[in-house]
């Protein structure tokens, strides 16, 4: 499992109810599976100093988590690092093995099955600059060659069965893997703060945090686990879950995915306040989940946020999309926020109460096209 994000909120919905609830559910899961060893691939907190609620979430469910297997886990982006890895060599003894932060040597954890050694590495998240002073002799140029470096000072047997957890933006051949609307990371995917999947050659599986996405890049045996919960409205068609893994004898890996529960969805709806509000709508799903709403109608309705939250309850964020705009946002599929254009489009609605028309519409995308023209 990866980027649990505790403490995270959805809007202005306190998400610390449904963690528990997955978190739960995942106990559950291991005690009917029976794993060998549960991985944890960083990004536990959703920042560097989380809610005193969330540290107690999380130290409640890693002290029945590993009543089930032993624990490994590593430090993400998001996680203050030092403090993750407090009393690391204490919580060793109870099967809870923690690399908090890169120190220019890998964590490794050997576990055994009938068929020999399995090696578990763990490596926390790290930036460029902050590890280019482990190799003063031949300073890395970029995040590969310093992960490379990294994997090559341990001198791994890769005759033996190894298995790397991890938390970086992987690549393959350079082709991005998908990526959320928190997710844009054009410095990485410019090459210098990637990681190329083919640098991670030899070992069995690797374990990736980083990615809410559940993908695999470039192969089955390196795979993102996605995140806890769905974290955004790019979410909203995730299946969210925990990768279910076995090595075999000879290093082959089996792995299936087992669904986490949840105590809420999240969904995307869109249409006229009349639509969202019909009965055909409303039955159409769980009114009690995450919702993202976007209306079309001619005119901006009265009072369309209070309507919409006496049938959701859970309404997370009302957008404004009349079908004026409808080219403006043919443009802007797949951005993570609001263009210029479309932010002053619903100002406009709002102050005006209609949308803009024609020539209206027209002025203001030459107006924010000389602003970008000129920006650029």
């Amino acid at each position: 499992m990866a980027d649990l994000h505790l403490g995270r909120r959805l809007g202005e919905l306190d998400l610390l109810e449904d963690q528990r609830a997955a978190l739960e559910g995942i106990v559950d899961i291991a005690w009917r599976v029976r794993p060998q060893v549960c991985l944890i691939a960083g990004d536990v907190y959703d920042r560097a100093v989380p809610p005193a609620e969330a540290v107690e979430l999380f130290g409640r469910f890693l002290s029945r988590l590993v009543q089930t297997a032993p624990v490994c886990l590593i430090g993400g982006n998001h996680d203050s690092q030092e403090r993750l890895g407090f009393a690391r060599e204490l919580l060793r003894s109870g099967g809870l093995y923690i690399a908090g932060k890169y120190q220019g040597r890998l964590e490794r954890v050997t576990l055994a099955d009938e068929w020999g050694p399995v090696h578990i590495w763990l490596m926390p998240f790290f930036r460029l600059r902050e590890a280019r002073p482990f190799f003063p002799d031949d300073p890395p140029e970029s995040l590969d060659q310093a992960v490379k470096a990294a994997l090559a000072r341990e001198d791994i047997d890769f005759a033996q069965r190894n298995v790397l957890v991890m938390h970086q933006f992987v690549t393959a051949g350079g082709q991005s893997p998908q990526l959320c609307e928190s997710e844009s990371l054009p410095e990485a995917i410019g090459g210098l703060d990637a990681v190329d999947a083919a640098s991670l050659e030899g070992f069995c599986y690797v374990a990736l945090g980083h990615l809410h996405g559940p993908q695999r890049v470039g192969g089955e045996r390196v795979r993102y686990a996605g995140s806890l919960l769905k974290y955004s409205a790019s979410e909203a068609a995730h299946r969210k879950g925990l990768v279910v893994g076995e090595v075999g004898p000879q290093g082959q890996v089996t792995l299936r995915a087992e669904p986490i529960p949840r105590l809420h969805d999240v969904r995307c709806i869109r249409g006229t306040l009349e639509q969202l509000l019909s009965p055909q709508a409303v039955e159409g799903g769980d009114p009690q989940d995450y919702l993202f709403a976007t209306l079309t109608d001619e005119r901006m309705p009265l009072s369309p946020r209070e309507r919409l939250e006496a049938v959701y309850p859970n309404l997370v964020k009302l957008a404004y999309q009349p079908p004026a705009l409808a080219g403006a946002a043919e443009e802007s599929v797949g951005a993570a926020a609001p263009t210029p254009l479309e932010q002053f489009a619903a100002f406009f609605a709002q102050m005006n109460g209609r949308p803009m028309d024609e020539g209206e519409a027209r002025a203001a995308r030459d107006a924010c096209r000389a602003v970008w023209e000129e920006e650029a």
